[in-house]
């Protein structure tokens, strides 16, 4: 009787323990990310930020031939890519990372990044990501001109409001 109650002690330790345990289970995400006009590729970070309860956020840096490898928890992510002297790149939504992952390849482009929210005027220039982070506007009086190879990326869902005064001539 005294080897049952030690054995049924032991198995519902086994059994509370097992409960205890996740399913943890990882995966692999790789891919390549280039930066233009450059010959070694190395450096730029692929950060991972998790978005579901059971995915961790981490990192990664590239080799010189712009590869990437990171092993992650299962898991809804964001990924985003960022270089110094190169415009960040953020892939579109959230991935949803259940299994190994090859994940399409990223180009950064050279340039600076500016974030701009508020008045605007004066000149953007070429080569310029302009991320709005919040609503904008062009006030009546004032000038924005936007030059060609300018990027403008709206980060959420904000305005861009242009005030515009017209008069009325009568003949």
């Amino acid at each position: 009787m005294k080897n049952f109650y030690k054995f049924s002690i032991l198995m519902i330790l086994i059994i509370i323990g097992h409960g205890a345990i996740a399913d943890v289970k990882s995966i692999t995400a790789d891919g390549f990310c280039y930066l233009e006009g450059a010959g070694d590729h190395s450096g730029t970070k692929v950060l991972f930020q998790a978005v579901s309860p059971s995915a961790v956020t981490d990192s990664v840096y590239t080799n010189a031939d712009g590869s990437y490898a990171i092993g992650l928890q299962e898991g809804i992510y964001t990924v985003k890519f960022t270089h110094t002297g190169y415009q960040p790149y953020t892939i579109p939504g959230e991935l949803g990372l259940f299994t190994n992952t090859t994940i399409d390849d990223v180009l950064l482009s050279q340039g600076s990044v500016e974030e701009v929210s508020g008045p605007q005027s004066g000149v953007w220039t070429s080569g310029t990501l302009y991320q709005v982070v919040g609503d904008i506007s062009v006030s009546n009086g004032t000038t924005l001109v936007i030059e060609p190879g300018v990027t403008v990326r709206f980060m959420d869902y904000y305005s861009f409001v242009i005030s515009i005064n017209y008069r009325q001539h009568n003949n």
